[in-house]
């Protein structure tokens, strides 16, 4: 509005040193200019329709859960290494045993240079019966052999096989080897001894001969004649049978060397 009555006092100022004009036209110059110098109203835009609230869905009937059953993850059972116990230190000083050997039937063997029993006889004992023990005792051949056979097997002496032949009567009251109850030997007149058990000629001396052997059995009140093969050296002179078992027992087998080879 100020903008108009300014419009108005300039024209007015002007019409008092010019002619005076058409009023209309210069009122509605002025209008037109104040017009022209206002803004233009901005029409203020309405609010837009709010939108109009849309209805929350009720909710749907949701199935309640059913019981699940936990699962529990159950370990493995694991395996449990078992301790073993320390071992305790040995205590010192302990003796290992050691493996010994099952005693055997084999005589032991006699010391050499055994004295004969004082003046022993010289007196041939063939078919004397003599007793030691519960064993009877009688001297029925004697032999030499260079070799003796079992078989098709040869079993060569070293020296010569020198082979009393004896007959055992068990007198006792059980089944026995002589070998069991008596440990024979040799003794010539120089006391040198020579064992009687288990040789290398029992076998072919038994068998080429037709007898048996020291450790055969022989029930009671039985008669075995046996062959006593021993190694000897041929130049073997006089000789007796003795036993350990009784000292005084002497049985004279004659002069080995003279006795001629099988």
């Amino acid at each position: 509005m100020k903008y108009l009555a300014l419009a108005i006092v300039i024209v007015l100022s002007a019409c008092g040193s010019q002619p005076t004009p058409d009023v209309d036209a210069t009122v509605q110059a002025a209008v037109a200019a104040t017009q022209a110098a206002q803004p233009t109203d901005t029409p203020t835009p309405e609010p837009t329709s709010t939108p109009t609230d849309t209805p929350t869905p009720e909710p749907t009937d949701t199935p309640l859960p059913t019981d699940t059953p936990t699962v529990t993850n159950t370990p493995s059972p694991t395996n449990t290494p078992t301790e073993t116990p320390e071992p305790t230190e040995a205590p010192t000083n302990t003796p290992v045993p050691t493996n010994t050997p099952a005693p055997t039937n084999t005589p032991a063997p006699l010391p050499t240079n055994t004295p004969l029993p004082a003046a022993p006889s010289k007196e041939s004992a063939m078919g004397v019966a003599m007793q030691i023990g519960n064993w009877g005792i009688k001297l029925y051949d004697v032999k030499r052999a260079k070799t003796v056979y079992w078989f098709g097997n040869a079993e060569v002496a070293q020296g010569v096989w020198f082979m009393p032949f004896v007959e055992f009567t068990n007198n006792g009251t059980g089944t026995r080897a002589p070998f069991e109850d008596l440990d024979l030997y040799l003794v010539d007149e120089a006391g040198r001894t020579f064992d009687i058990g288990f040789s290398d000629g029992d076998l072919g001396a038994a068998w080429q001969f037709h007898a048996g052997h020291v450790y055969d059995d022989i029930n009671p009140g039985l008669v075995l004649g046996v062959v006593l093969p021993v190694d000897v050296p041929e130049d073997l002179g006089d000789v007796w049978l003795t036993a350990e078992q009784d000292p005084g027992f002497a049985m004279y087998l004659g002069n080995a060397s003279s006795i001629p080879l099988e």
